[in-house]
């Protein structure tokens, strides 16, 4: 699947490939339409803000087909 990472802060997102992920029963799988990207993803990529794990997909609004 498609995926924009932030792989090093203070760089541009990275359009990569990524794997889909397993889920389980009780789970569902997103095929994401848009999402938004807020202010505080902005600081994640500029560096100014703390992150605590590398390449991470920034955005958490998202719209979708399930």
């Amino acid at each position: 699947m498609r995926s924009v990472r932030l792989v090093q802060l203070g760089h541009p997102l990275q359009d990569v490939e990524a794997t889909v992920p397993k889920i389980g029963p009780a789970d569902v799988l997103v095929r994401v339409a848009a999402c938004g990207i807020c202010h505080s993803d902005a600081h994640y990529r500029a560096g100014t803000s703390p992150i605590a794990e590398l390449p991470v997909t920034p955005g958490h609004e998202v719209a979708g087909t399930v």
